[in-house]
């Protein structure tokens, strides 16, 4: 082999040849070795995170689906709560008014048995007092007159 040495050019000889051989060699080592394999993984990665990209959407709807159903339940309980919150009410007033009404019935009915009881005792009251006024009165016309009146 013989060197040639110039200013500033490239010479082209037989060390080329070595070079461009040993630089091929190199690259096919390299590429079995090292790139391969790394193109490999970075398919693989690629793979599995299009597979979790799938997962994740598919999760996501599904939440999606039983969140609007799970609203969907709530607002159906919501109205069916309320119609029977309406419905308990309307129950409770009828009996309270119910029992207003029956109180009212009892209330008139003791106020009148009372109100025919103190009638009773204002009459009877009256004939004792009006007896008692009687002999008072003869009493004191027998003790004016200084005798007995029949």
């Amino acid at each position: 082999m013989e060197i040639i040495y110039t200013n500033g050019m490239i010479t082209i000889n037989e060390t080329i040849i070595v070079i461009l051989v040993s630089f091929l060699v190199l690259v096919f080592i390299l590429n079995r070795l090292m790139f391969r394999p790394l193109r490999d993984v970075i398919a693989q990665r690629e793979t599995h995170f299009a597979a979790l990209d799938r997962d994740i959407t598919t999760v996501r709807n599904k939440t999606t689906d039983l969140s609007a159903r799970l609203r969907q339940k709530e607002e159906t309980a919501r109205q069916e709560g309320l119609i029977l919150k309406n419905e308990l009410e309307t129950a409770a007033n009828q009996q309270a008014k119910e029992i207003v009404n029956i109180t009212r019935g009892e209330i008139t009915g003791l106020k009148e048995s009372t109100q025919k009881e103190i009638d009773i005792q204002i009459a009877e009251a009256k004939k004792v007092i009006h007896q008692e006024a009687h002999r008072l009165s003869m009493e004191i016309v027998s003790k004016i007159l200084g005798r007995e009146i029949a």
